[in-house]
């Protein structure tokens, strides 16, 4: 669940890209393109934080086996 849904009960209306879909008003398109390419740089950076959040676990991490033993004794 999304933190959206969580808060608001629903998912959010997802943002149509101004470049697949003009409008017919014209000065409208050049803020679109503006908030397109406003949401690539934050989906970007977005994949670049996880990225970085994810090698530095990666290099805490230790491989843990673990072994299963008999516990008959627990009732």
């Amino acid at each position: 669940m999304s933190p959206f849904k969580a808060r608001y009960g629903q998912e959010p209306l997802p943002l149509l890209r101004g470049t697949t879909i003009p409008s017919r008003i014209e000065e409208i398109n050049p803020h679109t393109q503006q908030r397109d390419s406003l949401l690539k740089e934050l989906r970007e950076n977005l994949l670049k934080a996880q990225d970085q959040i994810k090698r530095y676990v990666d290099r805490h991490r230790q491989d843990v086996e673990l072994e299963v033993r008999n516990c008959n004794h627990i009732k």
